[in-house]
């Protein structure tokens, strides 16, 4: 990622969330970098940012200016709200905008008694059907997107799927993820004390003031272990974060 254009995107998103007054803060490698050295970790690809998971983020991000882009959510609140919480909790655990080289991913987190959740499907871990699964889903309900990219009979299915009646539509797609859940695995949970975000603390980044997890050094070595100073360039969030637990412990925590 170029600087300038992270730079850009974190003036921007800044003063987006606190004009709406979303309670935010600078999160992952994004914190880490800012701490450890006071800048964007080199080889990251994207900005993290965490907020709690909100319908409002979601209607907040869609409303940014051209040039940034968001991934996957112009189907969002195309359907009745049931089929869209639905969508919401099981497919959107973070907000992906792009502005030129930047991506901006803003962290979803589920609110437990007194623990921040997340839960992931990601891609790599899928098995075959559930990939084909979930990319029909998605497929589906975005009506006017990606259809450049799709097979000829996928493209038909699509086009057959939205002349049919509303209702219908909703239930074929309730349907289509109560199977996608039947085949996929439990996904990857993560969970941190709440207390981390409860009161913020701030910290500086490109000489702008962003909130910050509190304690922050409690918070990186939550996530990363004890020796977190020390950069690691082979690092995978979906293995090696030391915030991913069992559903076991998550079932304790609710």
């Amino acid at each position: 990622m170029d600087e300038t254009d992270v730079i850009y995107a974190l003036r921007v998103i800044k003063r987006v969330f606190e004009d709406h007054n979303i309670k935010y803060w600078l999160d992952c490698g994004t914190l880490l970098g800012a701490v450890r050295e006071n800048r964007i970790i080199p080889w990251d690809h994207d900005v993290d940012i965490g907020v709690y998971k909100k319908s409002s983020v979601i209607r907040v991000c869609t409303q940014l200016p051209s040039p940034f882009k968001y991934r996957h959510l112009d189907y969002f609140f195309s359907l009745n709200k049931d089929v869209d919480d639905i969508i919401f909790e099981k497919f959107i655990p973070k907000i992906t905008i792009e502005y030129k080289s930047c991506v901006l991913s803003v962290q979803l987190y589920n609110s437990e008694e007194r623990m921040l959740t997340r839960r992931v499907m990601p891609y790599v871990t899928d098995s075959t059907i559930t990939k084909r699964l979930r990319w029909l889903i998605m497929d589906l309900l975005q009506k006017n997107s990606g259809n450049k990219r799709l097979p000829g009979h996928v493209l038909i299915l699509k086009k057959a799927f939205y002349r049919l009646p509303t209702k219908l539509r909703n239930k074929i797609i309730e349907n289509l993820i109560l199977l996608y859940d039947e085949f996929s695995t439990s996904g990857i949970h993560f969970s941190i004390p709440k207390h981390f975000v409860e009161n913020l603390s701030t910290i500086t980044l490109y000489n702008m003031e962003f909130p910050a997890p509190s304690p922050v050094e409690e918070y990186l070595e939550c996530r990363y272990g004890e020796d977190w100073r020390t950069p690691k360039k082979d690092y995978v969030y979906y293995e090696d974060d030391q915030a991913i637990t069992g559903d076991e412990y998550l079932d304790k925590v609710k």
